[in-house]
């Protein structure tokens, strides 16, 4: 958390593409429709193919593009968008402190807020199963907000940020067959409780296995890692959406 705070502190004042993107060379999350990015037409996902003409493997390649030229240059971008490629011309910008408080910040506190959250449970109710799970459930919800603004822009935490993101949302089901209380079926079939932490390990490792391959910088090499990174993005996200819902739906039938 101090490292992203840190990360995220060195930017303002600073030359930026006009945009956020992921370690995959895509259009990032976190962004603001002042932006140069924005008012190019740039939406989440698009994939940036070269840079002035030059083909670049990853998000940290666009960004250090930009950190070298003067505010207010115009670069081009060859962007692909579901197959259809068009030249985008964007000026450079400089990240402001509002950017900082509006982009980083407000979600940097609210993973704070989950942190303190986890804490004060734990601390009113020590040592019970309930509080460990429920402590671990906000650790990772508070890191993936931590470090979002991060993976987008200083890529120290990529491979950590996105195997806690396959991981926490396995901590709510959890939470879900021992809260209010402990479903009756675990009493009978004990490895029910930690079955859900196998796909969520499973999507964990292939994150790992997808940004450890040093790739070739090639047009079928970056098209087949992007649309790798897209896969498994969209499974987690239905695997959080499922183990989210799992839990309202167990805390209800326990009502």
């Amino acid at each position: 958390s101090v490292i992203s705070f840190i990360a995220a502190l060195s930017w303002v004042n600073e030359p930026f593409p006009g945009f956020l993107v992921y370690k995959d060379p895509l259009l990032g999350s976190f962004g603001s429709p002042e932006w140069p990015g924005s008012k190019a037409g740039l939406k989440l996902l698009d994939r940036i193919v070269t840079v002035d003409g030059r083909t670049v493997r990853d998000g940290e390649e666009i960004v250090q593009a930009a950190r070298v030229k003067t505010p207010g240059t115009p670069v081009k971008y060859l962007v692909d968008r579901k197959g259809e490629r068009r030249e985008v011309t964007v000026p450079v910008a400089v990240f402001t402190l509002k950017d900082f408080l509006l982009i980083f910040f407000l979600t940097f506190l609210g993973g704070i807020i989950f942190y303190a959250l986890g804490f004060i449970v734990y601390f009113m109710k020590p040592g019970m199963r309930m509080s460990w799970v429920f402590l671990l459930a906000c650790f990772g919800q508070a890191i993936y907000m931590v470090t979002g603004f991060e993976i987008q822009s200083s890529y120290n935490f990529v491979r950590f940020h996105y195997f806690v993101l396959s991981l926490y949302p396995a901590f709510f089901f959890h939470l879900g067959l021992i809260f209010p209380e402990r479903k009756k079926i675990l009493n009978r079939f004990r490895a029910l409780e930690y079955l859900i932490y196998l796909p969520a390990l499973i999507l964990g490792v292939a994150f790992l296995v997808h940004f450890s391959q040093p790739g070739e910088i090639s047009e079928s090499s970056l098209a087949s890692s992007v649309g790798t990174y897209i896969m498994l993005a969209s499974m987690t996200r239905f695997f959080m959406l499922f183990c989210f819902l799992s839990l309202i739906v167990f805390v209800l039938h326990s009502l």
